[in-house]
């Protein structure tokens, strides 16, 4: 099975009916981690989408997207997506594709950044490989971007909740594929394949980045430090 995970906030309704539009082709199950809402939004009523809220799991911010994995089978694929981006209805079907060619125990995707060896600042001293642009040809990364990517649960199956910071979700992530020896590549594509609905809002993740990027910084040594150990 395809199964999908993303978190949402009040602040992204607009943005999200679209993008759960774009995604429900593409799954054959969605986890929607609804953070802080009131009340249930009529665009995540779907028989495909299964609700998890912040109520039961706790503020878990972009981190909700990974929940999913607690109920997954080893043998399915599991996709990340944000919910301020529009995807085409064959974006699963490439990145699994891509996936079985390059190596059924990666993980793959559509951005990420390259992390300079003598790292001071996270923000600063990264090459990003932007999911607007045009790529000819895969890319391995440092650090793949949870805004479109696929893994077997196989490969990568862990607890989310244990992480101790919140909207670090990339790092993390890269992280958990360290420990656990999985090359991370990023897919050749055209320009604008997938499509960002709104970018740098003002209670974006980035936006947080520009102000303090400390603590992404020592994670990120931690991650240089696992992937280029004996």
């Amino acid at each position: 099975m395809i199964i999908g995970g993303l978190a949402t906030m009040p602040s992204r309704r607009d943005t999200a009916a679209l993008a759960i539009r774009s995604i429900l082709p593409n799954v054959d199950r969605l986890y929607v981690y609804l953070d802080r809402f009131t009340s249930i939004p009529p665009y995540v009523v779907h028989p495909k989408i299964v609700l998890l809220k912040s109520q039961d799991f706790g503020v878990v911010g972009a981190n909700g997207k990974l929940l999913g994995l607690a109920s997954a089978k080893p043998e399915d694929f599991y996709v990340c997506f944000d919910d301020d981006n529009f995807y085409p209805r064959d974006f699963c079907l490439r990145l699994r594709l891509m996936l079985l060619a390059l190596n059924r125990s990666a993980a793959v995707g559509i951005h990420g950044s390259r992390l300079h060896r003598d790292l001071v600042s996270f923000s600063r001293q990264r090459t990003i490989f932007h999911f607007a642009g045009r790529r000819l040809r895969p890319r391995r990364v440092d650090v793949l971007a949870t805004n479109g990517c696929m893994f077997r649960v196989g490969t990568m199956q862990f607890d989310v909740l244990r992480w101790p910071e919140i909207n670090m979700v990339d790092l993390n992530f890269a992280l958990e594929s360290a420990l656990r020896r999985v090359e991370l590549w990023i897919l050749p594509q055209c320009r604008h394949w997938v499509r960002p609905l709104k970018e740098r809002q003002e209670d974006s993740i980035f936006r947080a980045l520009e102000t303090d990027d400390s603590r992404q910084t020592e994670l990120a040594r931690q991650l240089l430090s696992l992937r280029h150990s004996p």
